[in-house]
């Protein structure tokens, strides 16, 4: 900001990408988001990786300020009490997806006796909706498991006017039991099952196409596209500094269902980062477990969601595509009833007055004449 060769406009122009702005409006400029896929639900996704640290990268080299990322989880129970006290209507249920726009993504993590699955709501200015966590309890390579699986891609959700939603991605951990992930993911189209797998590096893009074998002609094997290495560190941090913020209108926040459970918010606060430096002098940082005791599949299948809504744009997303889905998804349900005494609505058909008929209008008339004449 300092440099002459840079003016306010193009710092500007900077802020807004990086707040993800994309229209003009009410005065001030929003610039396209350059960074991520710009594929809306239910469109095939580009394959450009997801630019990390974005915010970091304008505090450093356009504010020359420090960018300080979360390093302590925060405290499961302040989250728990937060959502268990809230008003009545100022969260959602279990199982109930808010009435806005957003993506519908869902994380699976494979364990040796079970499958852990995270149901996340991703929206507009990079909010988030916890709508529920389940625990399946068969493996990936048994047939139990994989129905549960295909069932939980053919069910609906309701949103809280009634309005069904299927899930748009779901993003599986390939990193443990890769050929019965594979062969179960294979089986569902690239745009609506990515398998993903965490890195550990610190830098980088929070996703990235995994390499494989390429063919003759020097292209990735098609059947291959749908695996995504994922910067989990990156990831991590991001999620814990959006955890922290109380307003429910601030960027990045963070609402969950009501009744998780205790567990549930002990597993997404299960991790800190340590920061230390190598023999070289170069500072590095890992997450370890906060308590021995504590598990982490609530974290991982967080970050495992986030990777399937960034597939489907929610980093890159418009203005004007956020309003579509919202008026989509906001909508009430097809089969709700109108309400009999809500005057904006149009009568039904059936219950519109019907025309009387000639003879009818005549017999009508001529008894008005009658009285008339009698002087009623």
């Amino acid at each position: 900001a300092y440099a002459p060769q840079r003016d306010w406009a193009s710092i500007a122009v900077e802020y807004a990408q990086m707040m993800g702005w994309t229209r003009l409006e009410a005065g001030r400029s929003k610039a396209a988001e350059a960074q991520g896929s710009t594929e809306a639900p239910g469109k095939a996704a580009t394959a450009k990786p997801i630019k990390a640290a974005v915010e970091q990268v304008f505090f450093n080299d356009v504010l020359g300020l420090p960018y300080e990322q979360a390093t302590d989880a925060p405290d499961w129970e302040t989250l728990r009490d937060r959502t268990e006290h809230a008003e009545p209507g100022a969260v959602l249920e279990l199982g109930v997806l808010p009435a806005t726009g957003f993506i519908f993504a869902a994380g699976v993590d494979c364990q040796d006796d079970r499958l852990e699955v995270h149901l996340v709501a991703f929206g507009a200015n990079r909010r988030r909706w916890v709508i529920d966590y389940k625990v399946i309890p068969h493996h990936i390579g048994d047939e139990a498991g994989r129905d549960a699986l295909n069932a939980l891609l053919r069910q609906e959700w309701r949103t809280e006017l009634g309005l069904r939603v299927p899930l748009d991605i779901l993003a599986i951990d390939g990193g443990a039991y890769t050929d019965d992930v594979w062969s179960w993911a294979k089986r569902h189209p690239w745009g609506r099952v990515i398998i993903v797998k965490g890195g550990s590096t610190e830098n980088g893009p929070l996703m990235a196409l995994q390499k494989f074998d390429r063919r003759r002609d020097g292209k990735v094997k098609k059947a291959q596209k749908r695996a995504f290495n994922l910067n989990v560190s990156s990831l991590k941090a991001g999620l814990y500094a959006h955890l922290r913020k109380e307003d429910p209108e601030e960027r990045g926040f963070i609402q969950f269902a009501r009744a998780l459970g205790d567990e549930y918010y002990r597993m997404i606060t299960a991790e800190n980062r340590v920061l230390s430096r190598n023999k070289q002098g170069v500072m590095t940082s890992r997450w370890v477990l906060v308590e021995p005791t504590r598990r982490n599949e609530a974290l991982d299948t967080m970050n495992y969601a986030e990777a399937g809504a960034l597939r489907k744009g929610w980093a890159a997303m418009t203005d004007d595509q956020w309003d579509a889905l919202t008026a989509e998804r906001s909508a009430p349900a097809p089969d709700k009833q109108p309400d009999l005494f809500d005057a904006s609505l149009p009568l039904l058909a059936g219950a519109q007055p019907k025309p009387k008929s000639k003879p009818a209008r005549k017999a009508t008339r001529l008894a008005d004449l009658l009285r008339e004449q009698n002087g009623g």
